[in-house]
This record gives structure tokens, sequence and C-alpha cells, in this order.
């Protein structure tokens, strides 16, 4: 990476911890309202690609690509907030972090890309790090890994891996031509997919969620939104092999010091082994 997009990188992954400290801090003081926090965020995360794209593009093109990305992103939301709430910040941002596997495979069996020993070793060490990050010692009761926070943390990896095969397809399909208007329309189906649900679902939280938690909406919003922006511009200009692996591993590392030290997480000597083995992971199956 030359200097210009090494700056866009740490911004990005500076942007990407604090994303995760507000969805933390709003599931610590309100574990309720996930719908509508999710509608509010993916509101302001959509008004992020408004002003800086400058001019949206409408077309049928692209329409399918959005949908998808939609779903996926709402899907997503809604698991990666519930995981939070049930276990560690920390160990739900490192297995989530791990869906960067999915696009992997998406190139090797669907575009044809070869993989070599340094991505066989990336999925042996996969292996053992989930392993050594459990949390069943009476040492870590508090990041105990229970039968919820599996199924959630789980539909977050497949969401957020295939929220990044969508954004691939689509760049393949048009170039990069449609990048911000397909995420302005995805990001407005995911606000309209939200907000309906929390009607029906949520129409006790929604008033407090709108008027006490908007805020933390709002920020974690802004903060996605320019996630999802500089990686667009990230991958356009540097090897996709490098940007995510640097992306990746620079939030968890960020994530681990912030679970460490704002949230007090405590972590024995094999789960820390374990955050440094997919640190590995995700370097190798990228290179």
């Amino acid at each position: 990476m030359n200097d210009n997009v090494s700056i866009l990188a740490l911004v990005c992954i500076l942007f990407c911890c604090l994303q995760n400290i507000v969805r933390k801090q709003y599931s610590m003081k309100y574990q309720m309202g996930i719908f509508g926090f999710n509608a509010i965020s993916s509101f302001f995360a959509m008004w992020i690609f408004v002003i800086v794209s400058g001019e949206i593009v409408w077309s049928r093109e692209y329409l399918l690509y959005s949908l998808l990305y939609a779903f996926f992103c709402s899907v997503t939301g809604v698991a990666n907030f519930l995981a939070i709430t049930q276990g560690s910040l920390a160990i739900t941002t490192l297995v989530i972090a791990y869906s960067l596997v999915i696009p992997t495979l998406y190139g090797i069996l669907i575009l044809k890309e070869e993989i070599g020993m340094l991505q066989y070793m990336g999925v042996v060490l996969l292996l053992i790090s989930l392993y050594l990050v459990r949390g069943k010692d009476e040492a870590v009761q508090k990041n105990k890994m229970t039968f919820r926070w599996i199924i959630y943390v789980s539909i977050a990896f497949v969401g957020n891996g295939m929220c990044a095969v969508v954004q691939q397809w689509q760049q393949g399909v048009f170039g990069g031509k449609y990048d911000s208007s397909f995420m302005v329309v995805a990001l407005a189906v995911s606000t309209i997919i939200m907000f309906v649900i929390a009607c029906f679902t949520e129409k006790r939280s929604l008033v407090m969620v709108f008027k006490n938690g908007s805020i933390y909406a709002g920020l974690f919003g802004i903060c996605n939104g320019m996630v999802n922006f500089l990686l667009l511009m990230i991958i356009t200009v540097s090897a996709s092999s490098v940007a995510f692996p640097v992306l990746s591993a620079g939030q968890l590392v960020g994530v681990f010091l912030i679970s460490c030290l704002l949230y007090k997480e405590k972590f024995i000597p094999r789960q820390i082994v374990g955050f440094a083995c997919g640190i590995m992971t995700l370097i190798l199956l990228n290179i």
C-alpha cells in the first residue's frame, strides 16, 4: 500500500472501531429496539453516500445487487447486534471477521482463482484460532459462548461475508460505475425493511429508540457509511488481497484493545494466542 492508501486504511479502521464502541454502548444501555436502531443507522449511512457521491445514477441494472445487499446487510446488522448483547465484543468481532473466508471461497470456486500453500495454512490457523478463543473456562465465564450467541454470530458471519461477495460481484459486472448509487439504493431499502419490521414488532420500544437511542444509531450509521465508502475507495486503487487483511487485522487489534481497556473483558493466555492466530489467518487467506 502507498502512503495515501495507508492513510485511508487507518481512517477506515478507526471508524470500524468507533462503530463497534457505539453499538456496544447502546446494547449495554438499551437491550431493545434492534430493528429501530438498524433502521436509523441505515438511514444515516445512506446519506453518507448521497453527500460524498455528488450524483446518484438511477438504473435498473444494479437494482438486483442493491436488493441482495440490503437483505444481507439487514440480517447482519440484527444478528451482530444480538451477538454483542449475548457475549464478548472482541470474540464476536473476531468470528465475524472470519467472514472474509466467504468472498475468498467465491474467488476460488466461482472466479477460479488459484489457492496456494499459504491459504491452506490460513485454514488450519482458522480452526486452531476458533478452538483457542472458546470461552468455557471459569476464568472467562463472562465470555462464555451460549447457544444463542453461536446462532447469532453464525448468521452475522454468513451475512457479512455475502455483503462482501455482492459488492465484489457488482463491481466485477459494472466496473465500479454504480458503486455509490448501488449503496444508496441498498441502504434505503434496508432502512425501509428495518422500519416496517420495527413498526410491527417494536411498537413499545420504537418511540424510545427515536427519542433516546437515535444518537447512538445515527453515530453508528455515520461510522458504518464511512467504513463502506472508504472500503470502496481502497479496493479500487489497491488489491483486495492486500486491503482486506490489513483492514480486518487492524480492526481486530483495535477492538481487542478496546475490549480489554474500555470494557475490562478478561482473556486468558490461550485466548490471546487465539486472537494472534486469527490475525495471521486473515492475512494468509488473502495473500
